[in-house]
């Protein structure tokens, strides 16, 4: 039975917050479409439907349905939610419209998604009361926030037990984003292991020390009590740094960890076990473990001074983690190479989670440790939630670009048995490293997810052997050639695929299948590298384009844009190299360039440009390489170019 919301209470409330409405009959909060749906009855008819049979964990249908019915109850929540935050703003909640929808997260295809359940009670995060005026519409409002949150919690619950036999390690991911949408879940708090302490949960030992050892530590530069050592519940930070800053790094690596445990459930936990916890509804069982060790250096200079005897290439690292000393060096910086960070932090957390003593790819399967670690890099954290992956993730742009633009691609199948020595000898490991970063991609975000859980088995087994005890393409039940064409497809975009995502620096999306529509979801305006060649893309991108002021290099080549990308382009002024091949140019003044004074990279081949354009070259002081093939330039016009401009190479017409 559908539940809905009291007409006559919502009636009156309206009256007493606007007196002037007494004497007219106003639509409830239910005649405007806010009604409450009884999501238990919901899942169980959802549940009860012929498509909810359990099929084998192997079978791709498995997932296809889970994710299907998980969207189902997804979306009648979100319904809910948009409705209240609609008759928040008429009633002049503003504070309270903003919350609710605080809770209605779009989630781009390819994405994945962890959240990270807050320490106090639901009642402890309620907003601050507002005026008298509208205090009653705010408890009103609060009442039914709560509700629908809590039976959207217990739907994903009951959705949970259902999936866990099959599917572990989306339904652990399930418990936290229940403790996070429920804060007082007691059977979800319990089975992750939470206790209630008052209005706070805590999960083992939740608090933070600080203390100034009185020994030196020579090998690291740190004198006594002039660094300190915080102890946080996973990770132990020596830093000379400051208390404030070893305090942040710890709270961030701590929430690293939260999302890596989600992420990588398969890798270090059972799922047998957490079945049995959510049948007997009993917390995990509690091991003392050995905290993870993070050195934390004041700069980069003290970073590669202590560290150069144990790495010669100190100086080329950002980040290291040292298998055999069991520990990540960082440093700090104004801009922190965070993302560096989370690759060695990475590795780390690999490594010692399964107690390895062996050192990883050393005869064969090398690739698979970085791979991981390249991955843990597209992670992004947000006040309540972190996200891994995406098609817009930087690395996939780098993998993408070597594979579709180069041609570069080693067939998965003959990489995989490398060992160390045979990756770090190949001639061309920056586009090897980031195939590295696309497999590991593909087999972690390829929808439905079949691939995720056997590769990061093999994962697994790699670590804790040193090598695989059966190769990749036995975990996945697909031979080399077939991964290959799939990985191949993977690479391509599409608009949905594309969907919303937050961008990093580099976007490339050439020659796939991106149309206009999906460039226009997104904000380009953190780009610094931007590549559209030969893609539909038209004149309707031209006003995000505008706004991508950041850009060093972008390539439009052989699109449907018209000369009028010359105006979008003139306010992109850090641009450095700009590739306009196949544009049609003709007619069309280059003087909007002359404000592109960083431009050392320009290529016009096919645009149709002739002398008289030619000429309003000249501005562009920096310029050093120019091409100007298959155009109608005289050498005369060319001449007196190279005349004005001695340091640019020339080439064409």
């Amino acid at each position: 039975m559908c539940r809905r919301l009291d007409h006559h209470k919502s009636l009156a409330l309206e009256r007493r917050v606007n007196p002037s409405l007494s004497h007219r009959r106003m639509p409830s909060l239910t005649r405007l479409g806010l009604q409450r749906f009884g999501f238990g009855l919901y899942l169980a008819c959802l549940l009860a439907s012929p498509s909810a049979g359990q099929p084998s964990v192997a079978d791709p249908s498995s997932l296809k349905i889970s994710l299907a019915q998980r969207s189902q109850i997804d979306e009648q929540f979100q319904t809910e939610l948009k409705l209240l935050a609609d008759r928040c703003h008429q009633l002049g909640l503003a504070k309270e419209a903003a919350a609710t929808l605080a809770f209605i997260v779009v989630r781009d295809p390819g994405t994945n998604y962890y959240f990270v359940p807050p320490s106090a009670s639901l009642e402890v995060s309620r907003p601050v009361q507002p005026n008298k005026a509208l205090r009653e519409a705010s408890q009103f409002w609060w009442q039914h926030f709560q509700e629908t949150r809590r039976e959207y919690a217990n739907a994903l619950f009951e959705f949970c037990r259902r999936v866990v036999d099959t599917q572990p390690a989306l339904a652990y991911q399930m418990l936290h984003e229940i403790c996070w949408l429920d804060p007082d879940h007691d059977q979800a708090r319990t089975v992750l292991g939470f206790k209630s302490s008052g209005k706070i949960w805590t999960r083992g030992s939740a608090k933070i020390s600080v203390s100034q050892p009185r020994i030196a530590l020579r090998d690291y530069g740190f004198s006594a009590r002039e660094y300190w050592r915080i102890r946080s519940p996973h990770f132990t930070v020596l830093t000379n740094c400051s208390q404030e800053k070893g305090v942040a790094l710890a709270e961030s690596l701590e929430f690293f960890y939260l999302v890596w445990t989600q992420a990588f459930f398969d890798y270090g936990q059972s799922g047998s076990t957490l079945k049995r916890q959510l049948e007997a509804g009993k917390a995990p069982s509690v091991r003392s473990k050995r905290p993870y060790s993070v050195v934390f250096f004041r700069d980069r200079d003290q970073y590669n001074a202590s560290l150069r005897t144990w790495e010669p290439m100190i100086d080329k690292t950002i980040g290291l983690y040292l298998a055999k000393r069991k520990k990540s060096f960082l440093y700090d910086a104004p801009s922190p190479p965070v993302q560096a960070w989370r690759h060695e932090v990475g590795h780390q957390l690999f490594a010692e989670t399964v107690n390895t003593e062996t050192q990883i790819g050393e005869g064969s399967d090398f690739w698979v440790a970085e791979a991981l670690a390249l991955y843990l890099e597209s992670f992004r954290p947000y006040d309540t939630y972190a996200t891994l992956g995406g098609r817009t993730a930087d690395r996939l742009q780098f993998a993408r670009y070597h594979a579709l633009r180069e041609g570069f691609r080693v067939p998965i199948g003959e990489l995989v048995p490398w060992g160390r020595q045979e990756v770090q000898n190949h001639e061309r490991l920056g586009a090897l490293y980031s195939q590295f970063a696309g497999i590991a991609h593909f087999l972690i975000d390829q929808a439905p997810g079949h691939y995720r859980t056997p590769f990061i088995k093999y994962a697994r087994d790699t670590y804790r052997n040193g090598e695989p005890t059966i190769a990749l393409s036995d975990y996945l039940h697909i031979n080399g050639v077939d991964l290959d064409a799939e990985y191949l497809k993977f690479l391509d975009v599409d608009d949905h695929q594309l969907g919303r995502n937050a961008l990093g620096k580099s976007l490339y999306l050439a020659r796939t299948s991106v149309t206009s529509a999906g460039i226009q979801q997104l904000d380009l305006s953190h780009l610094e590298w931007l590549d559209l060649s030969d893609t539909k893309v038209s004149d309707d991108i031209l006003p995000q384009l505008a706004k991508a002021t950041e850009l060093r290099q972008l390539s439009l080549e052989r699109t449907n844009l018209s000369s009028a990308c010359l105006d979008a382009i003139s306010e992109c002024r850090k641009l450095r190299k700009l590739e306009l091949g196949g544009v049609p140019l003709q007619g069309k003044s280059l003087a909007t360039l002359a404000g592109l004074q960083e431009l050392e990279g320009l290529w016009l081949v096919d645009t149709g440009i002739n002398d008289a354009q030619l000429n309003q070259l000249y501005a562009l002081k920096s310029l050093l390489t120019l091409d100007i093939s298959r155009c109608k330039i005289s050498q005369t016009a060319k001449q007196a170019l190279q005349r004005a401009l001695p340091k640019t190479k020339i080439t064409g017409p």
